[in-house]
């Protein structure tokens, strides 16, 4: 293959081939302009679509596109020679990047002789070009050396992994089949369902945990990022040709850039890329903010104070709360969050999809309803208030004491004194928390955001969201009295302090909690691209199962109970174990 011919598209094609790819853009309304940025434009779109395409594994017809993309970026010699600089460098740069996305497709499809030559080329237009991208030469470096190991020529590939290395080229880990994804949709389950077992070893009040809580999440990403996103395995399938701090820089300043209108990203989808990353983070504020009003949900509807709510779906989870607010809040999040997830990525089969979404709402429906007992009257559920605020008194830190203080010494109402409103509390909470799943997949399909930059952005948007909503919730809730001498910014660090001091072990299983559903959304980001992101959320929401597991096995939670709630458990189980069966089902 003659590597200095003046066409690129020659360089990967026949005469006749060529002849093929011209007439089918011509037939296609891609006709070749004679104006340069309209040719640029049109290649950028052709790119575009085969990216798409390459996406849902037609890879075939993804290099058909690459290859029309390449036609528009042929220019001959004379017509170079009149660019200035900067045109040189915009379209060798895209020549650079259409070569690796062809050698990208044949890699896919296992074709290791057109890999290597594609690499070959690849590396080549980089020397003519005079091109310094140490990422793309890197990869196709590694790309070569990968494909002449699987051809046998060992010392070949040994050579050409060893200049990969020293250019500092590095893989990512990305699943490519349902035999991986779904083993981590799995884990994801149990991740999300064991940590409010932890929770309720802990035993700390509301916003300790919460503050813990997201904290354990962010640093358990930063170390999923910074270990599996910069992996280095010679020989290992499901690890992407790509590096965590690289692709993160690549999203956060292009994106970036395209917003404060210093660049023009490429592309029909421009528009759409530059939101993604900030679309991401408002998933990330989204789901913290609706975990936070639940919590305000169920304990608005129980008539206790705040201080003594719970964060999230867990803990001391009282009766009324949960089998009003969890329903209301948690089944919408469930129906609301799978169906738009589906409309942005309809990718999961319909026919197992949303019966196991209707078996996991039972399933809900069915947990909360067993958790309902006959209400004690007036007067004996005031009793229950006094005293849970009396013991919660005791455990969390001054800022909240002081806070129970204040509201214990306003009349209570009771549940009397709550208006059909209230429940517009956990409707709110439940949008919120079902947001945050169709959020993220439209980063990902319509923003074309990486999966690791998805996580590292969602988990910047609970980590900027949880600080305010500590500090407005307490604002709010101590009183003009309560306020003064106090700034809303100190009391976050007020309670974590005193929580630190006091009590050590709650801090340890808050945090473990923290970390398993921190791992749990690293295996839905990383994982949905293969099982699609309803999917994903269903397997996330059947957790519940464990949850109800443990109850009854470790904290002998049916002891006592009627019936009634024992069969009720029952359907619970069988619910959720015919969803997680169907969502299995769906990922194969």
């Amino acid at each position: 293959m003659d590597f200095d011919n003046e066409s690129l598209l020659k360089c990967f094609c026949s005469e006749e081939e060529e002849q093929d790819v011209i007439a089918w853009n011509k037939e296609n309304v891609h006709a070749r302009s004679d104006v340069f940025e309209f040719r640029l434009e049109e290649a950028d779109k052709l790119r575009e679509e085969g990216n798409q395409l390459f996406k849902t594994g037609d890879f075939a017809t993804a290099r058909q596109r690459y290859y029309g993309a390449v036609w528009h970026l042929d220019f001959d010699i004379g017509q170079q020679w009149n660019l200035m600089d900067h045109h040189q460098l915009d379209l060798n740069t895209r020549k650079l990047k259409v070569i690796s996305n062809i050698c990208g497709a044949y890699l896919k499809e296992k074709d290791w002789v057109n890999t290597k030559k594609a690499a070959d080329i690849g590396l080549r237009h980089m020397e003519k070009a005079a091109l310094t991208d140490n990422d793309s030469k890197g990869k196709f470096l590694y790309r070569k050396g990968f494909a002449n190991l699987q051809r046998g020529f060992a010392e070949d590939a040994v050579e050409a992994l060893k200049q990969a290395e020293l250019a500092g080229y590095l893989t990512m880990f990305a699943p490519e089949s349902s035999d991986v994804a779904l083993p981590m949709m799995l884990v994801m389950w149990f991740c999300f369902g064991i940590w409010p077992s932890l929770r309720k070893k802990g035993g700390s009040d509301t916003v300790n945990f919460g503050l813990t809580y997201v904290f354990a999440q962010v640093l358990i990403t930063l170390c999923m990022c910074f270990t599996f996103g910069m992996a280095n395995p010679v020989d290992a399938k499901h690890f992407d040709t790509e590096q965590f701090t690289q692709t993160l820089q690549k999203d956060i300043s292009e994106k970036l850039a395209c917003i404060l209108g210093r660049h023009r990203l490429e592309g029909p989808f421009a528009p759409r890329k530059s939101f993604a990353v900030l679309t991401a983070m408002i998933a990330g504020v989204s789901l913290c903010s609706g975990d936070f009003i639940m919590a305000k949900a169920i304990d608005v509807l129980l008539g206790l104070a705040p201080s003594c709510a719970n964060f999230l779906f867990s803990g001391y989870r009282r009766l009324l709360g949960l089998a009003v607010a969890c329903p209301i809040g948690f089944g919408l999040a469930l129906t609301y969050g799978t169906a738009l997830t589906y409309a942005i990525e309809p990718k999961a089969d319909p026919h197992l999809l949303f019966p196991g979404l209707g078996a996991c709402l039972l399933g809900m429906l069915c947990n909360a309803a067993s958790q309902a007992e006959p209400r004690k009257s007036a007067g004996a559920s005031e009793d229950d208030v006094r005293k849970s605020k009396a013991e919660s008194s005791d455990k969390t830190s001054p800022v909240a004491v002081e806070e129970v203080k204040i509201v214990a010494s306003q009349p209570s109402q009771g549940h009397g004194g709550h208006g059909w409103y209230v429940f517009l509390l956990p409707i709110a909470g439940g949008l919120g928390c079902g947001s945050m799943s169709p959020i993220t997949t439209a980063a990902a399909t319509e923003g074309q955001l990486h999966p690791f930059s998805q996580l590292f952005s969602f988990m910047m948007g609970q980590l900027v969201a949880i600080f305010p909503l500590v500090s407005a919730f307490y604002w709010i809730a101590l009183g003009s009295e309560g306020r003064r001498g106090r700034s809303p910014w100190q009391i976050p660090c007020a309670i974590w302090k005193g929580y630190f001091k006091q009590y050590r072990k709650a801090l340890m299983w808050d945090a473990l909690a923290g970390i398993c559903v921190g791992l749990g959304y690293f295996m839905f980001m990383t994982g949905t691209p293969v099982v699609s992101k309803a999917v994903g959320w269903i397997f996330g929401s059947s957790s519940l199962l464990l949850s109800v597991v443990m109850g009854v096995l470790v904290f002998k939670e049916l002891r006592g109970k009627s019936s009634r709630q024992q069969m009720l458990c029952a359907f619970c189980v069988v619910f959720l174990v015919t969803a997680l069966a169907l969502m299995c089902a769906a990922s194969i």
